[in-house]
């Protein structure tokens, strides 16, 4: 499980690395988690699924779940 889990983040950050992950957030004036264009843009951005973006924004502190 442990193995697995940092599997996935090592994926994450490969995928949507930190530091472009919050570039991409900064675009928009105020970043809404409720505004489906804003999770669909910023996936797109990544090539990730909604879902993935948002584990991940989770994973970073920008939102709770």
């Amino acid at each position: 499980y442990l193995e697995e889990m940092e599997a996935n983040l090592f994926a994450a950050e490969l995928l949507m690395p930190s530091a472009a992950l919050e570039k991409a957030i900064a675009k928009f004036a105020t970043f809404d988690m409720d505004n489906d264009l804003h999770i669909r843009s910023v996936a797109a951005t990544f090539k990730v699924s909604q879902q993935a973006l948002i584990i991940r924004l989770a994973n970073l502190g920008y939102i709770k779940l």
